[in-house]
């Protein structure tokens, strides 16, 4: 269901047959992490959404999952996603964007520390914001296991990781 949702807002199909979809997917699994993430960039607003659409819809979900739940980090894509290029930049730089993003990882991760996938969102979004700390941190713990779905290719993953490591350097 979750791939028909990506399909549909990549066609411009209407919001009706996407939440035919989202409610198929949530009947058979209610925290179906797919099915609200690609809701979540139905809504975006590059997509078919608002900025408030998205994140009021990525916060009332965030709030009800399970701890351990991956829907429960869909606030904090939601604000790494919701703008582009340097806008999406600024945003994360921001203390209260960083604060919302970091607890939700630092939660979620505390329950599901081998979820390296979210780890290496963790990093990329820490990476954005400019918080090199927390960037060195996940990336060393990571080590190679790279996921392509956060960097896109294993190239920009190596450069990020030589950059944050020359940061950190600097500052010590």
């Amino acid at each position: 269901y979750s791939e028909l949702i990506r399909a549909a807002t990549g066609l411009g199909l209407e919001r009706n047959y996407i939440e035919a979809q989202f409610k198929q997917a949530t009947q058979i699994d209610p925290y179906h992490y797919r099915a609200y993430f690609s809701k979540l960039n139905y809504l975006l607003p590059r997509w078919h959404g608002s900025t408030e659409e998205a994140l009021s819809f990525a916060r009332q979900v965030s709030s009800k999952a399970p701890a351990d739940s991956r829907t429960r980090l869909l606030s904090a894509h939601a604000e790494a996603l919701i703008y582009t290029g340097e806008a999406a930049k600024k945003h994360l730089q921001q203390d209260s964007v960083w604060q919302t993003i970091e607890q939700s990882f630092g939660s979620y991760l505390s329950l599901r520390p081998t979820d390296i996938r979210m780890h290496n969102y963790f990093a990329y979004y820490a990476y954005k914001a400019k918080r090199f700390a927390v960037a060195r941190s996940e990336l060393e713990l990571i080590g190679d296991d790279w996921d392509e779905s956060a960097w896109s290719t294993e190239k920009f993953f190596n450069d990020v990781r030589r950059y944050v490591s020359s940061k950190n350097q600097k500052a010590m």
